[in-house]
């Protein structure tokens, strides 16, 4: 296309004009079939004229003006679109929104902005600004001192702060230090803010995806994780497997390798309690279906998985609805132990009933503080097992001992709040041995998620804002359950 513009200025520059004519009408028939258009210079208004009899009056319109965008750095070229009309501007400043849209260019490429404003385009630059990023934003901003572009500027950044702000549910560039939301992990709400920090942290990344791309979005998993977002987290892995960038730089490698291996970890603590949420009938099955549909290549814990089994048993037995409870208990304890032959609970299970019984809970508190943290469903399963022996007789709790155990359930509601971690069958077998302070806790959730399974409500996240919830901080946690999908 530049060799057409060159013989352009060659046939213009002759005396006669009929010939330039002649010669003209054959270079636009070139120039509309031309497809090298990238690069093109433009130094003349005359090349100005040229190109747009040629191109803007027919369906080549839109590379005309990517040829005018590539070019406004020229003055000669600058002058030529202030000159015209109205209607061509307008046309011009919605390529150029397109084009931010698609390609989002260097904020110096859009400096000949600020010398193009005029007041009657007034709406139009509002709708281009309304495609701008900050970064686009704060550049003009820097460059011009025309007050009426810097207050649509200044009006575009707040906008862009405010959905910003929504967009992360208030989570971001908010202080943070007010809020008091234990869990086994750390602050609920300022592990979400991590979490949200740190995924915008990998968005922010350029395509290829390396490996430092891939540990920002691991360490995001995890924090999704902690904070409670279990769907969430498994939502982001399989996501980020089916990448085809990230996939083939993890599937292929063994696990030994550190994402391999990151990956093994959040999952195998994430998909049995989340697979228990959701499938609380056959949570075992669940999770291998959720291995082979969206973690192909990932192995589970099978011992982490005969526990959902194991609970599944010590639930149904708890309810009166097993009356070979123990038998098939002890055949599951059977398997684990053929896995890690130094399973507490296991070894616990299979002497249940025996006349080496269980009351030897030394070592309990540790383990069940490491699981909690390592594991957290197994800790619950262990706490579960328990609960079962005390309702058997086969062990005896005293009120300490009994108050920790309490405090262990009021720890996984307090990380996923639900009626699965405080309810009205555990408050009746274990309040009367916790303080009264600690036991109307128990009381008040249990009611207060009584009053909610009658509700028909489900919170609007695109309203969500955690610095607006309410000041009750039991509501507060009611309405984390509905958000993060606890039921």
């Amino acid at each position: 296309m530049q060799a057409i513009i060159n013989k352009f200025n060659v046939s213009s520059s002759g005396e006669d004009l009929f010939l330039s004519w002649r010669d003209e009408f054959q270079l636009r028939q070139q120039i509309r079939g031309a497809a090298d258009w990238e690069g093109v210079r433009l130094d003349s208004s005359e090349e100005f004229d040229f190109l747009k009899r040629a191109l803007y009056y027919g369906p080549r319109k839109e590379v005309f003006f990517a040829i005018l965008y590539q070019n406004m750095t020229n003055l000669p070229i600058l002058n030529c679109v202030r000159e015209a009309s109205s209607t061509f501007i307008v046309e011009f400043l919605r390529f150029i929104a397109g084009h931010i849209l698609k390609q989002n260019p260097p904020a110096r490429n859009l400096q000949f902005l600020i010398n193009l404003y005029r007041e009657e385009l007034r709406p139009y630059y509002i709708e281009l600004f309304n495609v701008m990023d900050a970064r686009l934003c704060a550049h003009l901003m820097a460059r011009t001192s025309n007050d009426t572009l810097r207050e649509l500027l200044k009006t575009r950044q707040a906008q862009i702060s405010k959905e910003q702000h929504f967009k992360h549910y208030g989570l971001i560039d908010v202080p943070l230090s007010k809020y008091d939301y234990p869990t086994i992990y750390g602050d609920k709400i300022q592990l979400m803010a991590a979490a949200a920090q740190t995924l915008k942290a990998g968005q922010l990344q350029t395509s290829p995806l390396g490996r430092d791309t891939i540990k920002i979005l691991l360490d995001g998993a995890d924090l999704l994780f902690r904070a409670g977002l279990l769907a969430d987290c498994l939502a982001l892995l399989a996501r980020m497997l089916q990448h085809r960038e990230i996939a083939d730089q993890i599937l292929p490698l063994s696990n030994e390798d550190p994402f391999h291996k990151q990956i093994n970890v959040i999952l195998r603590k994430t998909l049995p309690i989340y697979s228990w949420l959701v499938s609380p009938s056959d949570p075992h099955r669940y999770a291998l279906e959720l291995y082979r549909s969206l973690f192909p290549g990932f192995s589970p814990d099978l011992v982490s998985l005969l526990y959902l089994d194991i609970h599944s048993i010590v639930m149904a037995s708890m309810q009166g609805h097993r009356q070979y409870a123990r038998y098939e208990l002890a055949q599951k304890a059977a398997k684990v132990l053929n896995w890690h032959p130094d399973d507490w609970l296991a070894d616990a299970l299979l002497r249940w009933g025996k006349q080496s019984n269980v009351n030897d809970l030394s070592g309990l508190e540790p383990l069940l503080k490491h699981r909690m943290l390592a594991s957290p469903h197994e800790a619950y399963v262990i706490m579960e097992v328990l609960r079962l022996w005390l309702q058997d007789g086969s062990i005896i709790l005293d009120r300490p001992a009994s108050a920790n155990l309490f405090r262990g359930y009021l720890q996984l509601f307090y990380w996923l709040p639900g009626a699965p971690f405080m309810n009205e069958m555990l408050l009746q077998q274990l309040g009367p041995f916790v303080d009264e302070e600690t036991r109307k806790t128990g009381e008040q959730i249990v009611a207060a998620l009584h009053e909610l399974s009658f509700q028909d409500y489900t919170p609007n996240l695109s309203e969500l804002n955690f610095t607006d919830l309410a000041q009750d901080k039991l509501q507060q946690q009611l309405f984390l359950s509905k958000y993060m999908g606890v039921f």
